[in-house]
């Protein structure tokens, strides 16, 4: 469901989508919350103003929120600076979240945990630094991406690498300065479902980019 952020509408739709999931199985559910106000006529004041109706639309229906599967925000501004994590706290079946334009009242390290989302739009927001602390189903619209670029700025201690059977969107690369500051501190490493006939380029890429690891698994594909 698209609409505005406008009266009382949000609520009354909150309520009735409520209403469906607590007398039936609702496989989909999906809020895409837009402001009168574009993108780039958007004032402060106007963000402001849309972010506390937000979240008063969002603790009035709570328990609508948790069942969504898909959300996406446009021209919010919170004066709560965690509220933007209570919202994956709370949504605990998302698997998108998308933001536009949001952000709030002071710089906030945006941590994420979670066990469904699989995929995160951030666009035009001011998050001071974004934390995918656990988000295991998390995938990449790119085509290849280097652990390198992906991973910048952290420090991995644990690792696992799904390849689901060539599904894998990360690629093996040259050790670098950048990948070793990467990988300084990793020390335990789980490969899952390499497929069958792939030579050893993965397992000499990680003992090669990991000085100090501790634990290594690997798993072939099954089929």
């Amino acid at each position: 469901m698209t609409f505005y952020l406008i009266d009382n509408v949000p609520i009354s739709v909150g309520h009735a989508v409520g209403s469906a999931m607590a007398t039936c199985k609702v496989e989909k559910a999906e809020f895409t919350v837009l402001t009168e106000k574009g993108r780039l006529e958007c004032t402060i004041d106007d963000s402001v103003k849309y972010g506390a109706r937000f979240v008063s639309f969002f603790n009035e229906c709570t328990d609508t929120f948790a069942g969504l599967t898909r959300l996406y925000l446009a021209n919010l501004r919170f004066a709560e600076s965690e509220f933007v994590s209570n919202i994956l706290v709370t949504c605990k079946r998302l698997k998108y979240l998308g933001f536009l334009n949001c952000n709030t009242e002071s710089w906030i390290a945006f941590q994420i945990e979670h066990a469904e989302l699989s995929e995160l739009s951030i666009f035009n927001c001011r998050f001071d630094v974004v934390k995918l602390d656990w988000v295991p189903k998390l995938t990449c619209w790119h085509e290849m991406v280097e652990l390198s670029t992906l991973l910048h700025e952290t420090f991995v201690r644990d690792l696992s690498l799904g390849f689901k059977c060539e599904k894998i969107w990360v690629q093996p690369e040259c050790p670098t300065r950048r990948l070793a500051s990467v990988f300084h501190q990793l020390r335990i490493v789980n490969l899952v479902d390499i497929p069958k006939g792939y030579d050893l380029t993965w397992t000499m890429f990680i003992l090669e980019a990991a000085p100090s690891l501790e634990e290594f698994y690997m798993t072939g594909c099954s089929y």
